[in-house]
């Protein structure tokens, strides 16, 4: 799936069938919209979603404003449905203050758009003028052909974001998931904590959160923890630690029922870039290692000689051990990864 963030970007010579929304936590009601797309598809246009790259709502209403869905998780899910284009706008005052007409004519000509899908309730333009009836009016005009999906209901009421949005802030976990027709999750690279949870006997991870993530309720939480396709059992705990680093701020830390590994800096296993990234930083502290004692291969950490072997072994003496250099050398191994982890930290 292309993902694009920046307007200049949004050209497609492609015809394309697209959908318009905020398509926060593409939950059931949005799968209407993305089934048409994908029978468009099959007709050979280019399925495309549109969307903002930070909700409206968080601009013009409520600062404090959170998402169900960060935009690396929205992009996750709707590459997983066959989307071929995400299209994430940025909320300028330009696009703020576009009329309706001349925002669809804009998008039309710039993605070729041929056939088009919204909900009912869809607004858009100046002052949110513009809907699907205006859509209809203005379809023969700019050559697409348009379909409006009504509310999917659960329970007498329309599932919404804000629907959704309030079963988890209740912490009715069960009936959020039932509303998004998966489990609400968080994906996240693995950080740094205090390595507190080691010394007890349950190691944990530490997520690094987006700020305008939303979270449920403090508490602790069965969940499934994916790695490299495969998952685990957790014990996950959202909460402060104000005891442990004297701060308010909400944390998510999880304990991986059978699991041992690392995990610091993980985020996804097909990320070719993160991979080499990580392969550099490698280097760079092997490198250290080696500048401090000389090498990296155990044989001449040891003294001995290419090829050379002891006829027997050597009596495991007190002054046997304290002439091998593997503690120094562990020791060592040991002060170049402190070094580099508080380095990281005071950035």
């Amino acid at each position: 799936m292309i993902c694009w963030n920046k307007i200049e970007d949004f050209h497609i010579e492609e015809p394309t069938a697209l959908s318009l929304g905020k398509f926060d936590g593409v939950h059931r009601g949005h799968e209407a919209l993305i089934e048409h797309l994908l029978e468009k598809k099959k007709e050979g246009l280019k399925a495309v979603v549109f969307t903002f790259d930070i909700p409206p709502k968080k601009l013009t209403e409520n600062n404090n404003y959170r998402v169900l869905s960060t935009n690396k998780e929205k992009q996750e899910i709707l590459k997983e449905r066959g989307i071929d284009y995400l299209l994430e706008c940025p909320f300028t005052k330009e696009v703020m203050c576009m009329e309706p007409e001349a925002f669809v004519a804009w998008i039309v000509k710039s993605l070729h758009v041929k056939s088009m899908v919204v909900g009912s309730d869809f607004r858009f333009g100046h002052n949110r003028k513009g809907d699907h009836i205006l859509l209809e009016k203005l379809s023969a005009t700019y050559g697409y052909t348009l379909r409006v999906v009504d509310k999917i209901q659960y329970e007498g009421r329309d599932i919404s974001s804000t629907f959704v949005r309030e079963q988890i802030i209740k912490g009715n976990m069960e009936k959020a998931n039932d509303l998004l027709g998966y489990p609400f999750f968080v994906k996240s690279e693995v950080i740094h904590g205090r390595q507190l949870g080691r010394t007890l006997g349950i190691p944990t991870i530490n997520m690094e959160l987006v700020a305008e993530k939303l979270l449920p309720p403090k508490g602790v939480y069965a969940t499934a923890v994916e790695i490299g396709g495969k998952y685990y059992t957790g014990v996950t705990n959202v909460g402060c630690k104000p005891t442990v680093n004297h701060s308010n701020k909400v944390n998510v830390e999880t304990h991986i029922l059978d699991f041992s590994g690392d995990l610091y800096g993980y985020d996804d296993p097909k990320d070719a870039a993160g991979k080499k990234q990580l392969y550099v930083l490698v280097q760079k502290l092997c490198g250290s290692f080696e500048a401090s004692e000389g090498s990296l291969i155990c044989r001449e950490l040891l003294g001995l000689e290419k090829g050379e072997d002891l006829e027997e072994p050597a009596v495991r003496t007190e002054a046997y051990y304290q002439s091998r250099p593997c503690v120094k050398a562990c020791r060592r191994a040991a002060e170049i990864l402190e070094e580099y982890v508080k380095e990281q930290k005071r950035k």
